[in-house]
């Protein structure tokens, strides 16, 4: 029976053995399979991405291509426009030559012996009209010296040198046209510099005086201004380098009327000079000529103006004098709570040793928050029987009394005092606070808005 099982157990081994080789070969043909397949995506992956990439490249190059071609033509474009603006210069230079010659061969042929003022003043309109017709008539009948060519510069090229030589030949060999019909305003255009001016510091005479001035305001190309506002300071020319402040406070004796101003001051300082100091002073009644009989003007202002701790609040207008009646207020300062100053909690927690009764609340809140300043931190501690003079052996027909947390409140003026078990048989009864509004609820406890 042994050796039966023994042989039984030896057949399950090897069917295991067979079943877990077969699990093995097939687990690593599927696995095989999975890799082929990602292999297979990233190949596809990289030939996707390596045709966008060349699909990149193709356009990068047709968008160079296409920029270079415009980049040349803008070139050519310019370089077009360049010689043209080089041929007009050249052009505008052989007519500042022409002009030259004419100007200077009529001066040279014209008849000095005509005298074109003799007895100007006798002439009429018309007789003065026909005067200088005849003078135009005669000068364009002259026949004008040869013009001396103009030389060209070295660096103009050879063929505008070769155009603006044969050009001048011809102009200088023929008559210049005098017609006055005809009139070249390319060289009427005139260019004008800007003048101005900077004085030295020397000329001087006060503070914040303008030294920069603009004489001739620039036109057409001409150099355009380039200064800028120049201000005379302490210490230039005529004014004192460091002026100290001159200032004088009047004896009240040299007063007239109360509110008259003693101070005053004579110079004002400048530069490193000593500033003034001094202040308003005013004349008081008894100061002087003033009345010497004055009441005296005092005032308190109410503490809801306060804006901060130390504000004082009394003010004397006008000081008594002589018999007069005296001011009696004093000094008025400003603390926590004063309008809109802010003022914290002010609680205490005495000991239970100063217990009287069952249900004393040894809590005490002195002064309410006001205006934004800390809330009241402390909890309600409420005396048993056993604190101070309570009796150890008090029985439960004391007075139970509770007060709720502020956080608890939900209504203004709910009272947070509540006697939970009124005294009975001669218990103690629950003592209410002195305040009874101490242990209302307020503004911004519990669920009610500030």
């Amino acid at each position: 029976m042994f050796i039966i099982i023994n042989n039984m157990l030896e057949y399950i081994n090897l069917v295991l053995i067979f079943l877990l080789t077969c699990s093995l070969v097939i687990s690593l043909i599927l696995f095989k399979k999975n890799y082929e397949k990602d292999i297979q995506e990233q190949d596809d992956m990289l030939v996707k991405l390596f045709n966008q990439i060349n699909k990149n490249d193709d356009f990068l190059k047709s968008s160079d291509l296409k920029n270079k071609e415009k980049l040349e033509e803008i070139i050519t474009k310019n370089t077009n426009d360049l010689g043209e603006n080089k041929g007009f210069m050249v052009e505008n230079r052989k007519f500042l030559f022409e002009n030259t010659g004419l100007i200077d061969g009529v001066v040279t042929r014209l008849d000095t012996r005509l005298d074109t003022t003799e007895k100007f003043e006798d002439l009429t309109y018309d007789d003065i009209k026909n005067k200088q017709s005849n003078i135009f008539k005669k000068i364009l009948s002259m026949k004008l010296l040869g013009q001396e060519k103009p030389t060209t510069d070295s660096t103009t090229d050879s063929t505008t040198d070769s155009t603006t030589d044969s050009t001048t030949d011809s102009t200088t060999d023929s008559t210049p046209n005098l017609n006055p019909n005809h009139i070249d305003y390319r060289l009427q255009h005139t260019d004008i510099d800007c003048v101005e001016t900077v004085l030295p510091r020397s000329n001087c005479t006060s503070i914040g005086q303008e030294l920069y001035s603009i004489t001739t305001e620039p036109s057409g190309n001409g150099m355009k201004c380039t200064g800028e506002s120049t201000l005379c300071v302490a210490g230039d020319g005529n004014i004192p380098r460091d002026t100290d402040c001159v200032e004088t406070v009047l004896p009240r004796y040299n007063c007239t009327s109360i509110g008259q101003e003693l101070y005053s001051i004579t110079t004002e300082p400048s530069g490193n000079g000593i500033k003034c100091t001094g202040e308003s002073t005013l004349c008081v009644a008894g100061d002087g000529n003033t009345t010497a009989e004055t009441d005296c003007v005092e005032t308190t202002a109410d503490r809801s103006t306060c804006k901060y701790v130390g504000q004082n609040l009394y003010s004397i207008t006008n000081r008594s004098s002589g018999n007069g009646k005296k001011c009696t207020g004093e000094k008025t300062l400003c603390v926590a709570g004063d309008g809109n100053i802010p003022r914290d909690c002010e609680e205490l927690t005495k000991k239970t040793n100063n217990c009287k009764y069952i249900g004393e609340d040894l809590h005490i809140i002195i002064s309410q928050p006001l205006n934004g300043g800390s809330p009241c931190k402390g909890i309600s501690k409420l005396c048993v029987a056993g604190n101070g003079r309570i009796s150890k052996s008090a029985t439960a027909s004391d007075c139970v009394a509770h007060i709720s947390d502020r956080k608890d409140c939900k209504r203004i003026g709910q009272n947070r005092f509540i006697i939970l078990k009124p005294a009975s048989d001669g218990g103690a009864q629950c003592r209410m606070p002195p305040d009874p509004d101490v242990y209302k609820c307020k503004k911004g406890e519990g669920n009610i808005p500030h």
